[in-house]
């Protein structure tokens, strides 16, 4: 040995299993205590970010009302579809004037144009009342022949 491993303290040397003495001892540790410790810590923990979640998550939810709130929202009947106006035989080609609202256009037959929804649905209206009033007419015809035959 060296005089400088001779002359050093017995505390700085590190004992022949290479690991530190440990300053509690072993009989003072109470598992349960430490167990319980733990656990009400990371309860600590874990309700500490739950609410910093909840708090988010408000001021997200209350952001997002603000916006919807300032923000008009579009008008599903504003949207451009697109529609061809039937050419019909026999019939002149005449163009089709919508109006709804107070908002009239004028559609060209036989082209195919971007309409407004709130035109196109009124145009399908306008074919499923036509289409009824036809169905009408043809039940009273039939009612009339079989009158007439009747007599």
């Amino acid at each position: 040995m060296s005089n400088a491993t001779k002359n050093k303290p017995e505390e700085d040397k590190v004992p022949a299993t290479g690991t530190c003495p440990d300053p509690t001892p072993v009989s003072a540790v109470n598992p349960e205590a430490e167990a319980a410790k733990i656990i009400a810590d990371a309860e600590a923990k874990a309700a500490a970010i739950v609410a910093a979640a909840e708090a988010k998550a408000k001021a997200d939810a209350e952001a997002k009302a603000a916006e919807e709130q300032t923000t008009p929202k579009a008008d599903p009947m504003e949207e451009l579809v697109w529609y061809e106006a039937p050419l019909l035989p026999g019939v002149k080609k005449r163009d089709i004037l919508v109006g709804v609202n107070g908002e009239t256009i004028r559609i060209q037959r036989g082209v195919r144009v971007q309409i407004k929804r709130k035109f196109y649905e009124a145009l399908q209206n306008a074919a499923k009342q036509e289409y009824a009033a036809f169905e009408a007419r043809e039940e009273i015809k039939k009612q009339g022949e079989k009158a007439l035959a009747s007599m």
